[in-house]
């Protein structure tokens, strides 16, 4: 069963909004006053940067007997249910959460994060915060489905009809 992701926070959308015109901006400024053809180079870097993010983002999550799926352009992240103990749902703030590697608000929250609030460090795919799901497997995986509390009861019907 496929589910859609939930809407982006505040912080996703101001930042994903800004981040190309704020870099031709910043670029557009930075020749104006140089003349160096190496802003330019800055500028595709800096472009470059959002692409990537966005290759490594989620577009969906999908739900089965037999695994979570975490897609994305570059290619799906594959979450074996015999890994799950289970799932919890989550209500984080960005103040709450501290990137170890990844991004943070740009497209999406991906890569490693941690939170003291969760005990110790996660792997994020996730378009928000707030409403989330912390899968408990090693390492633990933070996702954002549209509607967290049907992903909940579907996940706890296949751990269940597996014995667990």
């Amino acid at each position: 069963m496929r589910f859609e992701l939930a809407p982006r926070d505040r912080l996703t959308s101001i930042t994903t909004a800004l981040w190309i015109p704020a870099g031709l901006l910043l670029a557009g400024v930075a020749y104006w006053q140089t003349h160096q053809w190496q802003v330019l180079l800055g500028l595709a870097v800096w472009i470059a940067l959002y692409g990537i993010i966005h290759q490594l983002g989620p577009t969906g999550y999908y739900l089965d007997s037999t695994e979570i799926r975490i897609e994305r352009p570059i290619g799906p992240i594959r979450i074996p249910l015999h890994q799950v103990r289970g799932a919890r749902a989550v209500d984080l703030s960005p103040l709450q959460v501290t990137k170890q590697t990844g991004a943070s608000g740009l497209v999406a929250y991906v890569g490693r994060f941690s939170s003291r609030a969760l005990g110790g460090s996660f792997k994020a795919f996730a378009t928000t915060l707030s409403p989330a799901v912390l899968v408990d497997t090693m390492p633990p995986y933070l996702i954002s489905p549209a509607d967290r509390d049907f992903f909940l009861r579907q996940l706890e019907g296949h751990l269940a009809a597996r014995g667990r």
